[in-house]
C-alpha cells in the first residue's frame, strides 16, 4: 500500500504490481471461482472486465486460457496485447501523483506481473491445475465442460 503523499519509483511500482498479482492467487479465489461459475452456466457469450480491464481481467483471462489447456506462450502473448490496445483513462493526464515512468508501470501490463502470479500458484498449489482444482474448486468435469463449451475445432 502506498501512503498519501509518498513518492513511487519504478522499482517500487513493479514490486507493488507483482504483489497485486500474487494477491489475486492468495486472496481472490472466491471471486475467480464465481467467474468460472458464470462461464460454466452461461449458454451465451460472456463479457468480463474490471475497472481498468487489465490486471484482474488479465489474470482471469489467463486462468481461463489455462483451464482450456492453451499453451502458456499463447497466454502470455494474449496478456501482453493489453499494452497495444489499452486506452489510458481520461483523468490520466490530469491526475498524476507519481513520475511518468512509475505511472507507465501502473498503467501497463508487464510479463513479470503475470509471472509473479504463476510463481505464487506454484508456491501455493504446485501448478496451475492444482490452483484450478484446489484453489478454485474446479473438478475434472468442470474443466471438460469448459473445453467443450469454449473450444471449437
Amino acid at each position: 500500500m502506498i501512503e498519501l503523499g509518498q513518492t513511487l519509483d519504478v522499482a517500487t511500482a513493479h514490486q507493488l504490481m507483482a504483489q497485486t498479482y500474487e494477491a489475486f492467487v492468495q486472496r481472490n479465489t472466491k471471486q475467480y471461482r464465481a467467474f468460472f461459475d458464470v462461464l460454466l452456466t452461461q449458454d451465451a457469450p460472456v463479457v468480463f472486465h474490471c475497472t481498468s480491464g487489465k490486471d484482474r481481467t488479465g489474470f482471469a483471462a489467463a486462468m481461463l486460457l489455462e483451464a482450456l489447456d492453451i499453451p502458456r506462450e499463447t497466454i502470455t502473448q494474449d496478456f501482453m496485447l493489453t499494452n497495444k490496445h489499452y486506452i489510458l483513462p481520461s483523468y490520466y493526464s490530469v491526475n498524476r501523483p507519481f513520475s511518468e515512468q512509475a505511472m507507465s508501470v501502473l498503467w501497463r501490463v508487464h510479463q513479470d506481473f503475470l509471472n509473479a502470479a504463476y510463481q505464487q500458484i506454484e508456491t501455493s498449489y504446485g501448478d496451475v491445475l492444482g490452483y484450478l482444482r484446489e484453489g478454485l474448486g474446479l473438478n475434472a468435469g468442470d474443466l471438460k465442460d469448459l473445453r467443450a463449451h469454449y473450444l471449437k475445432e
